[in-house]
């Protein structure tokens, strides 16, 4: 339990840690790579005003200053007169670059129009622009308008310097990130640990109180029945052997009757305290061997048999015709769980009602074979509310108030038993009225 408790504590905080330290620093990454992108476009937007400025001083261009510019921005350049290229765009180029000027030019010429015009002089202006497919470019057309003619340069400035300082800041990130997440991880589980050590540590003395005192209650107790059971058995013998003080006897034999049905039931509830105190430190025995259900199931019944008949319920066991393999459990577990079905199912029945205990044998859609054992009643059943409520420890419904022989423990303790068997215990409502118990149990678990 502890570990369950710290484990899922740490992964609320540390999750919840862990959220907001990525957010956080995907924010930050995303307004700083925004950042860069802007520093380096106005760093190309100031490079284009001196290019503008250039090419509008020139009578003539040559093949060496547009080389000597190409190199410099390390981008490449075409260059058109009244929309005819020069002849420097296809001679200078590889026929990679060729192309990729080409078709960053006729889309330019197609979206003209779209773009943003950024004036530079009276006769000079720019507009910028992204090629769908060659997002690692950033292009610029620089528009100088001599005269009558119209000088145009595209200029094609690539991402990837740009992209590399991203990528590298990324990797930083995340290379400082993930010792700081493996940290907080380390400490979340730590800290929890410190966090819930005096909430566990109360825990272990609470059940080792429990335990121990349950252990010393039941010598007294043990004693106390003992001479109980002495003391009836020489009350019947006096009163059968005088007939003067009958009425004497036979009061204190009640008061002794009463004594000893207390100290039953609070012999009960200690075993009872027991069970969960050792299913809690996990140290719940099992003795697990091959073990016949129908026969156990008809041992039980028969041990309910004579409390059904006083109490006008009729108790019918059904068995499966077929012979049934055997299940591997611990029988004197798998008994107390029965018991306890038994015992509420004859203590919640009324009068001229049924309890049927059915067995069966049924092999699921994975290949595994299960056993399902179920006890129904035609008692009042169990109200939706209180169907999960039930196998909880304590909890008692409001029809068992008055019961004093009922702790609210035995189907707690039934579950218990039924889960360490890697088995299932539920309840449904019996048609017609009444409650259905139904455990299962894996056939092939060994």
């Amino acid at each position: 339990m502890f570990k369950k408790v710290r484990l899922r504590l740490t992964l609320l905080w540390g999750g919840i840690s862990t959220l907001i330290l990525v957010c956080m620093t995907l924010g930050y990454l995303y307004v700083s790579e925004q950042n860069l992108l802007q520093s380096k476009i106005i760093s190309w937007q100031n490079d284009i005003t001196l290019i503008a400025s250039g090419l509008g001083g020139q009578q003539s261009l040559t093949a060496a200053w547009l080389a000597g510019l190409e190199k410099k921005e390390n981008g490449l350049i075409a260059v058109f007169d009244n929309g005819s290229p020069f002849l420097y765009n296809r001679l200078s180029h590889t026929q990679e670059a060729t192309a990729s000027l080409e078709t960053a030019w006729q889309y330019y010429q197609k979206n003209k129009l779209s773009f943003t015009k950024h004036p530079l002089s009276r006769q000079c202006l720019y507009r910028d622009f992204v090629v769908p497919g060659k997002e690692s470019f950033h292009c610029f057309v620089i528009e100088v308008t001599k005269k009558e003619a119209t000088l145009e340069m595209l200029l094609m400035l690539p991402l990837s310097g740009l992209r590399s300082s991203l990528v590298q800041q990324r990797i930083l990130f995340l290379s400082i990130i993930l010792p700081a997440l493996l940290g907080l991880w380390a400490f979340a589980w730590f800290f929890t640990g410190k966090l819930l050590f005096p909430i566990e540590e109360n825990r272990i003395r609470q059940r080792r109180f429990l335990a121990d005192a349950s252990h010393e209650l039941r010598t007294p107790l043990a004693v106390i029945l003992s001479c109980t059971e002495a003391m009836l058995e020489k009350l019947h013998i006096s009163s059968g052997a005088n007939t003067g003080p009958v009425r004497s006897f036979a009061s204190l034999a009640a008061e002794l009757e009463t004594v000893r049905e207390e100290a039953i039931h609070m012999s009960s509830l200690l075993g009872d305290m027991l069970t969960l105190v050792s299913r809690d430190a996990g140290r719940l025995s099992l003795r697990k061997a091959p073990v016949e259900l129908d026969t156990l199931i008809l041992d039980t019944c028969e041990t309910y048999e004579h409390m059904a008949r006083t109490k006008d319920i009729r108790l019918r066991p059904i068995l499966p015709a077929q012979t049934l393999p055997q299940c591997q459990c611990d029988k004197e577990r798998i008994r107390q769980a029965v018991n306890i079905l038994l015992h509420n199912a004859v203590s919640y029945t009324p009068a001229g009602g049924n309890i049927i205990v059915m067995l069966q044998y049924r092999r699921e859609h994975g290949g595994q074979s299960r056993f399902a054992l179920s006890v129904s009643d035609s008692g009042p059943g169990v109200p939706d509310a209180e169907k999960e409520k039930i196998f909880d420890r304590f909890y008692r419904s409001e029809r068992s108030h008055h019961d004093k022989a009922h702790f609210g423990l035995g189907l707690a303790i039934a579950r218990e038993i039924i889960e360490a068997h890697h088995g299932t215990i539920q309840v449904t409502d019996a048609p017609g009225g009444g409650a259905v118990f139904t455990i299962s149990l894996p056939a092939d678990h060994f």
